[in-house]
């Protein structure tokens, strides 16, 4: 029953022109702003340089996660093109990767372990440097975990060899 009245109303309702336009129009109006907004967004993304001295699948994690976040729209260059986007203020932000960086993380050495520099305009820096803080860190917290597993099973010889590699590889 009260199907049959839904179904009659909304056949009513269809029958005229005013009505079609009025379910046309709105979807139309949407599709148009979803497009303009999404090519807007793919031009505000905030520019930035990574100098990649380490080239460890530690770093090139780090920088395909930063990679993936739709704010940042990442190059990874060498450090004297990054520099030179710097200053020219074609990047926001730029993030020096030295040499050692997987091996610092492993000893749970965390001081100093990337460079920023900053462009002297930007005003984003803050956003990208946590952006890129929490995947320096999300490593170091594995590792971290890892290491303090090693020490509690490993010392006691709980664990071979194979045993504290797979510990490594699950971290």
């Amino acid at each position: 029953m009260v199907w049959t009245i839904a179904i009659t109303r909304i056949r009513l309702l269809l029958q005229s022109p005013w009505s079609w336009l009025g379910i046309i129009v709105p979807v139309l109006v949407l599709v148009f702003l979803d497009m303009s907004v999404e090519k807007t967004s793919n031009a505000t993304k905030i520019p930035v340089v990574i100098v990649d001295e380490d080239e460890t699948e530690y770093s090139k994690t780090v920088i395909e996660r930063v990679s993936k976040n739709p704010a940042v729209a990442v190059n990874v260059r060498n450090e004297e093109d990054a520099r030179n986007q710097i200053e020219t203020q074609k990047a926001a932000i730029g993030f020096f990767i030295p040499e050692g960086f997987m091996e610092s993380i492993q000893k749970n050495d965390e001081d100093e372990l990337v460079t920023m520099w900053l462009s002297s305009g930007s005003i984003s820096h803050g956003l990208v440097r946590e952006i890129f803080a929490s995947e320096v860190k999300r490593l170091s917290s594995n590792s971290y975990g890892a290491n303090t597993v090693l020490k509690t099973y490993g010392k006691s010889e709980k664990l071979d060899a194979d045993e504290q590699a797979k510990v490594w590889k699950d971290a």
